[in-house]
Formats: C-alpha cells, structure tokens, sequence
C-alpha cells in the first residue's frame, strides 16, 4: 500500500541583532573650489541606537578635496579643489550600542537548499546556502520552522544548545 504524506514547512530566518542602516545622503554635485556638507542624521538603528559613524573620504582627499568641519560624527563638510571633472567617493559605516556594522551581511542571501527530519528521533537535518562571495559567521542567527499544522520550533545556530553546524561559519 502506497501512502502519501505531505506537509507545508515554512522556514524564517531570524538574527538576534539587526544591522544599523547608514544614510550617508545623497550623491552631491559641487563646483569648483565650493563647500559641501555629507550629513549622516538620517541613519537609524531598529533594534538600538548609532553609537559611532566613520567616514572614509580618502578617495576625495587623494584628489584634492579637504575636510574643512566635522560637526558632529554625523556631518562633514569637505571643500571641492580649485579643478574640475573629479568625482569622489565617501563611504560611510555606522556602528550600532552592539557592535553591529551597517555594512556587515544580511540574512537575505542564505537560503535553504536542504531540509530532513528523522522519523524516530528529533533530530533534524538543515543544509544553508550561502550565496554570497563571503564569510558568514551564523552566531546570531537562529531558523524558525513553522509547519502546517500551526506547529512550530526554531533552530539556533550559535552552537550553545546541542545544535551544530560546523564551526559557525559558512564559506
């Protein structure tokens, strides 16, 4: 006798921290040898608060441009050198109260390529993809599985309750 068993899992990541969002503005047209604000206000952290904002403008001043204020952590104001033609890139990197960078990896790029159940044990089996060019290291994250019978449970990551997956890492 053929029997047909399906259910309906849904799988959800979910990370204890969530990365602050830096808003370093928008792109800025300057003239020549005029100043410019860069005001990084508007960067949020859901889950906190921005502790530190850094700026890396050494792309502008490797071509002529000069911090004039540093405001706040939040502002500067660079002054465009006496030519034209140039264009710069400021990056911005908001730290939040936990450490977090807003330019660290998000969970939107793993993905479940495999998933198991042992029928007589509660042992289960969850293959993550990662699909970026990088290290992600899974301390903070956890999966909750939901089934279709409303049941569900979560699975962490961080290797402190009898979970594994291989060091925490995934290459």
């Amino acid at each position: 006798m053929l029997r047909l068993v399906s259910s309906l899992l849904l799988f959800n990541f979910i990370l204890s921290n969530i990365n602050p969002i830096s808003a370093p503005g928008d792109d800025v047209d300057v003239t020549i040898n005029s100043q410019f604000t860069l005001d990084a206000t508007e960067s949020f952290d859901e889950d906190g608060e921005v502790a530190t904002y850094s700026w890396d403008y050494s792309d502008c001043t490797n071509q002529g441009f000069t911090l004039t204020a540093q405001e706040s952590d939040a502002v500067i104001t660079l002054l465009a050198p006496n030519q034209g033609d140039l264009t710069c890139r400021a990056e911005l990197t908001v730290t939040d109260n936990d450490g977090y960078e807003s330019e660290q990896w998000a969970a939107e790029n793993l993905f479940i390529s495999e998933y198991a159940e042992a029928l007589s044990s509660q042992d289960t089996y969850v293959e993550i993809y990662n699909g970026t060019d990088s290290q992600v290291n899974l301390a903070d994250y956890s999966i909750k599985i939901t089934r279709d019978n409303g049941s569900e449970y979560e699975l962490s990551l961080d290797n402190e309750g009898g979970d594994s997956i291989n060091d925490g890492l995934l290459e």
